[in-house]
């Protein structure tokens, strides 16, 4: 069985995956984008009503250690495209 591993100062950031736009990105000022945390790992709730329909984005990540060095978390494949309804 496979254990999560929690970080404290963990965000997220959107980019289009084709253009490499960001639409969102890190906020590590007011914690816009930080992850929470629970019993069973790290999770964010995500609006996905801004989002253009038809184009696809991807999800980046960012650790941050109490000063130390910036962990970048970069084309691991967190793609979805937005479908219009």
């Amino acid at each position: 069985l496979l254990t999560s591993e929690v970080f404290s100062k963990m965000f997220w950031r959107l980019r289009e995956a084709h253009t490499k736009k960001i639409v969102f990105d890190f906020d590590t000022i007011n914690n816009s984008t930080k992850l929470s945390s629970d019993g069973n790992g790290m999770w964010f709730d995500f609006d996905m009503s801004s989002l253009s329909s038809e184009k696809v984005y991807e999800f980046e990540f960012l650790i941050k250690e109490n000063g130390l060095k910036d962990y970048l978390i970069l084309n691991q494949g967190f793609r979805f495209k937005v479908l219009s309804s």
